[in-house]
């Protein structure tokens, strides 16, 4: 019996220990902060080219389906149409692809990556950085398509998601199709 009490109280006096170093180190490390996202110097020539178009005549689409790989989905945010063109929200799409995606206020670019790519959407104009050095269009039959913001978030053509994300994206009777699963 003595040694199963004296076993315990080593384990107790063992873990003690651990749980009050790990509540120093806790307390005495300096807080791990992520470096905030900067824009690349593509980027910043895009932005320097001119003056954004910050005006949209997008409206909403009304009763719109939205189905990944066969499953209906629900968005929080509208699909809308402007000058012909289905423009998706980025937010929403991008996070299907788990990507991280901020918002740099004072540049006005919105910066998103995941493991395959990483994107730069100036906003307000016709260009897409991917992997900070390849300047992508937005629209390459329509130069007047431009990244925009609606109802705080910023929206991009469809076939541009397509096109940048490596997936097949469709509209059609009034339904969004995404496949990413290609075979």
């Amino acid at each position: 019996m003595r040694y199963v009490i004296h076993q315990t109280r080593k384990f107790l006096t063992s873990a003690l220990t651990v749980y009050t170093l790990g509540v120093v180190i806790l307390t005495y490390s300096p807080p791990v902060i992520a470096a905030p996202p900067t824009i690349s110097n593509v980027a910043l020539e895009v932005i320097n080219q001119g003056n954004p178009v910050l005006i949209t005549k997008a409206i909403p689409l009304e009763n719109v389906d939205f189905i990944i790989d066969g499953t209906l989905h629900c968005l929080q945010d509208p699909i809308l149409i402007e000058n012909d063109r289905v423009f998706l929200p980025f937010k929403s799409i991008g996070s299907i692809f788990g990507m991280l995606i901020e918002y740099l206020e004072d540049e006005k670019v919105v910066i998103a990556n995941n493991q395959q790519v990483y994107l730069e959407l100036p906003i307000g104009y016709n260009k897409i950085i991917k992997n900070k050095n390849i300047i992508l269009p937005v629209d390459s039959h329509n130069k007047d398509v431009f990244i925009f913001i609606y109802n705080n978030n910023t929206y991009l053509p469809l076939h541009t998601l397509s096109e940048t994300l490596g997936v097949q994206i469709s509209y059609a009777n009034s339904i969004v199709t995404i496949t990413t699963n290609q075979e």
